[in-house]
């Protein structure tokens, strides 16, 4: 049931002259053809010839689960990474803080340094510096 501002906001689009024409002009909806395993209705001849094939709306296809896992998978290798930190074998770290990303960013920029040296002296992963860009691409306020 429709009250107060609901109904008298409907009264009023039932009134306005040039909304009424606006759906004259655009006139009836045609719905796009769907596919039902239970519909009782004839098929017409647009809809049999569609490949008829379920939709799926699982978990892989949705944007943001996808986002949630690849947070997920990021999380664990920082994880993993910070747990192998001085470890033999260690290559050096992926991941960088805030204020790691200001020491390279202040190694490349302010002391000129190369990427290699300023990996080495963070005890970075080879080519972790080089993603940031060159220099004005990312830089310090």
């Amino acid at each position: 049931m429709l009250i107060g501002d609901d109904f008298i906001a409907i009264k009023q689009d039932g009134f306005d002259p040039q909304l009424a024409a606006n759906l004259r002009h655009l006139g009836a909806v045609h719905p796009l053809p769907t596919v039902s395993y239970t519909s009782t209705a004839a098929s017409s001849e647009l809809t049999s010839n569609m490949e008829i094939r379920p939709l799926s709306y699982g978990p892989s296809s949705n944007p943001a689960i996808r986002l949630l896992e690849a947070r997920e998978v990021l999380a664990q290798r920082a994880e993993q990474e910070l747990s192998d930190v001085g470890r033999k074998g260690f290559k050096g770290r992926e991941f960088a803080d805030v204020i790691t990303l200001k020491k390279i960013i202040a190694l490349r920029d302010e002391s000129s340094k190369s990427p290699k040296q300023i990996e080495r002296q963070l005890g970075l992963k080879s080519g972790v510096v080089e993603k940031l860009g060159s220099k004005g691409l990312v830089g310090a306020l």
